[in-house]
């Protein structure tokens, strides 16, 4: 069995109560949940609920490290619209808030929505205003803003695009890897390689190529020995946290621990991925 924490994104799982949930968790051995804010019994505005929350992850053994803050029509932190944008810099530092009256302490942040390819880079630097702001709202819950790579019809799909939003940044700002995302996009997993520096986080998952399954590693076409590559070159020492499609009971969760011991495996080796990657430089020289 591999030694590496594993977790899970509560996503995976169908709207339950949190007492049953939390508990078939923890007896598969997991150690660390994300929580996502579309989870009815996670209530931003009610400080009281946090520290209830807080107290049942304490009970059954569990970490909440992550939450994965609100994304959508309503909430783009690469809104052109100005009040907009703001709005979704509030949604996203109140649920940051929220995760670290939890006890955690990592905040995914989607960078961008659908976006034609002519606006991504003003979308890019609108996201970047974001990051600055929600700096500033969390100072007193300093969080780690994790930016994930998105899909490739979204603004910050790849490189140059969260160069723009992240170069520079205080190392509060950190890049999520999601593999599922990464293969979908021109650019490939590659985007991880880019952003090794920044790599402070994962969300594994694979697909068939054609859309975002989020299936389990190895049920797909990713390549897995890249994945391990690129995480042993951004010198990831983080927990393997999983972000699958939702099922009864979020499918068999013992599984987890073979494959995360098959990722593991792969770390360190000399096994040499399919892709080619690009020379490793400064992220702001690919703008």
């Amino acid at each position: 069995m591999s030694e590496r924490v594993i977790g899970i994104n509560l996503s995976a799982f169908p709207p339950q109560e949190p007492e049953p949930l939390l508990a078939g968790i923890a007896a598969a051995g997991i150690q660390v949940v994300e929580v996502h804010v579309s989870e009815e019994w996670v209530q931003p505005q009610d400080p009281s609920r946090q520290l209830a929350l807080a107290r049942l992850f304490a009970r059954h053994g569990l970490r909440p490290a992550s939450i994965h803050t609100p994304f959508g029509k309503e909430v783009d932190l690469g809104a052109r619209d100005e009040q907009l944008r703001k709005a979704g810099v509030k949604a996203v530092a109140d649920a940051a808030r929220a995760l670290w009256e939890m006890g955690g302490s990592l905040a995914v942040v989607h960078p961008g929505r659908p976006c034609p390819p002519e606006h991504r880079m003003q979308a890019a630097r609108a996201c970047r205003r974001s990051l600055e702001d929600l700096l500033e709202a969390t100072a007193s819950c300093p969080v780690t803003l994790l930016v994930e790579n998105m899909l490739p019809d979204h603004a910050c799909s790849s490189s140059c695009e969260l160069a723009t939003a992240m170069d520079g940044l205080p190392e509060r700002v950190r890049f999520c890897l999601d593999t599922g995302h990464a293969a979908l996009t021109p650019e490939g997993l590659a985007v991880a390689h880019v952003m090794a520096g920044r790599l402070g986080w994962v969300h594994l998952q694979d697909n068939l190529g054609e859309g975002d399954d989020h299936l389990r590693p190895w049920s797909g076409k990713l390549d897995w020995h890249l994945v391990a590559r690129l995480l042993d070159e951004g010198g990831y020492t983080g927990p393997y946290l999983f972000e699958l499609k939702a099922g009864p009971n979020g499918g068999n969760l013992k599984e987890l621990h073979d494959l995360a011991a098959r990722l593991e495996g792969l770390r360190g080796s000399q096994a040499e991925g399919q892709e080619q990657l690009p020379p490793q430089g400064s992220i702001r020289n690919l703008e």
